[in-house]
This record gives structure tokens, sequence and C-alpha cells, in this order.
């Protein structure tokens, strides 16, 4: 019995390298395993990125394409008025009286409505996103008040 005994046991000690190799082996394969999914995750990651990034540039360009074509609308559109406001000027020159007194007293209202939208219209440079659509609607609001004072006139 004590024969069977030693003989089982240095059967199992012969095993053991066999053991510890495919564990070895095993853990070597996770690992490989492990790092290869951590490498597809990291380009996975990679790849969202960029794309989020043009995204945001497409975005980005979208954005300042309307704030200048915006802007040149504006732009043009106040030359126009300029040219209106300047007639009202010459008209009100010429006028006598209380006529000239009258047309004076809505050219000093246009000229202050004309002070608010240059104001609001300066608030447009540097802002973007949110910030830029409340600038343009305080800018749509005094160009409104703004023509309005002038057809009044």
């Amino acid at each position: 019995m004590l024969i069977g005994t030693l003989l089982l046991f240095v059967g199992a000690c012969n095993q053991s390298p066999d053991v510890a190799e495919t564990s070895r082996l095993a853990q070597h394969e996770a690992d490989q395993r492990i790092a290869t999914a951590r490498s597809v995750a990291d380009q996975q990651s990679r790849d969202a990125q960029a794309a989020a990034d043009v995204k945001v540039a497409t975005a980005d360009a979208t954005m300042r394409t309307t704030q200048e074509a915006y802007r040149h609308e504006i732009t043009t559109s106040l030359v126009g008025l300029d040219e209106k406001i300047a007639g009202l000027e010459a008209r009100a020159l010429k006028a006598n009286g209380a006529d000239r007194k009258a047309r004076l007293g809505r050219l000093e209202s246009i000229r202050t409505h004309r002070v608010d939208f240059s104001h609001e219209y300066g608030t447009l440079d540097g802002t973007s996103g949110d910030a830029w659509d409340a600038a343009r609607a305080r800018v749509d609001k005094a160009w409104s008040a703004l023509q309005a004072e002038v057809e009044a006139a």
C-alpha cells in the first residue's frame, strides 16, 4: 500500500508541470483577449470622437455661415434705411415753422433708435450658440423699432 501511495504521489508530481503549463497558457490566452478587447474599445472610442469632432466642425461652419449671411443682410438693409433717414433729414432742413420742428423731433427719435440698433448690432461680435440667438433676437427687435420709426416719419 505504501508503494501504491508513493506511485500515486510520483504520478501526481509528474502531472503538476502539465497543469501549471495549461494554466499559464490559459492565462496568456485570457490576457491576449483582454488586450484585444481593450484595443478594439479604444479604437471605437477614437472613431466615435472623430465622428463627433466632424459633426461639431460642420455645425460650427454652418453657424458661422448663417451669422455672416445675417450680418450681410442687415448691413445691406441698413444702407437703404440710412438713405431714407438722409432724405428725411434733407426734408426737415427744407421745412419751415411747426413742420420743421415736428420733422426734427421725429429725426431725434430716429437717431435714438439708430444708436440703440447700432449698440445691439455690435453685441453680435464674439457671440455664439445660444448667446447668438439671444443677441440676434435683440437686434431684430431694435431693427423693427428703427424701421417703424423711419416709416412713421
